[in-house]
């Protein structure tokens, strides 16, 4: 059943061949604080563009411990359609403990992982998914950002410290979509629960970079809740997670094979 929403995508949009380059099934991945101002509108629009191009798909609303009445709209979602399940924490445990669990919880050929804070277009999942199609994941990059300077000076800052780590250049390490095969997920060993998951995750898979697939997404102003990420306490923290986890990373999972270029396409 589809819900009331904004704009999705429209099938008219794309050929019936660009179609058949889209996965079987996909899990996606929501981690949720305090969104009870847009989490309905960001759902409501991805259950509406999801069920246009796919035959299977699921909603995994991780509430990481929210406090406003973003729950109880959670619960009503799920409710109203079966697409849709929640997942979460009694308390907040931070956004990698977040991804974490959604990841746990997938059970489709495919795992996105999309920001619930209404910044993000889920008409953007749709190209991102046939992009998948001829690689090994796909990371967003929001093109413009739609922050104020401080936030996107840090950002910056964590793409120079994720490169290193990863062993290539990631253009928008912590950009809100991202796509992988679940398959590829389910083995790894994360331990991040805040903002470094994503390098974790990224160094963890061990992916060449002819292997990752970097295209431009739109990015919105936000225009409800506070932002948690992108602050200067966040990048404090995941420098703190890098130091602590670093170690056992390296030593179970070796650098990838030397950077080649990863493809960036708009």
């Amino acid at each position: 059943m589809a819900l009331s929403g904004s704009t999705a995508y429209h099938r008219s949009d794309s050929s019936l061949r660009e179609l058949t380059l889209l996965p079987a099934s996909v899990s996606a991945v929501l981690p949720i604080c305090n969104e009870d101002g847009a989490i309905r509108e960001v759902i409501e629009c991805l259950v509406n563009t999801l069920a246009t191009v796919l035959a299977e798909f699921e909603i995994i609303a991780v509430d990481d411990g929210s406090t406003d009445e973003t729950a109880t709209i959670l619960r009503t979602l799920a409710a109203e359609n079966g697409n849709v399940r929640v997942v979460g924490h009694a308390v907040n445990e931070g956004y990698g403990s977040a991804v974490r669990t959604g990841i746990a919880a997938a059970r489709f050929a495919v795992t996105l992982i999309f920001d619930a804070d209404g910044q993000f277009d889920a008409s953007d999942v749709v190209p991102a998914l046939m992009a998948l199609n001829t690689s090994r994941c796909v990371l967003g990059i929001r093109a413009p950002r739609a922050d104020n300077l401080y936030r996107r000076c840090l950002g910056r800052f964590g793409n120079w410290l994720a490169k290193p780590i990863v062993g290539f250049r990631v253009f928008d390490v912590n950009c809100g979509l991202k796509l992988f095969y679940t398959a590829d997920l389910r083995p790894l060993k994360l331990r991040s629960t805040g903002g470094f998951l994503s390098t974790e995750l990224l160094r963890t898979l061990g992916l060449r970079a002819d292997s990752v697939r970097q295209m431009t997404v739109s990015h919105r102003p936000r225009r409800s809740g506070s932002a948690t990420g992108g602050t200067l306490r966040t990048m404090l923290q995941i420098c703190r997670e890098a130091a602590r986890e670093m170690p056992a990373i390296v030593q179970r999972c070796p650098a990838s094979a030397p950077p080649v270029g990863s493809r960036v396409h708009p």
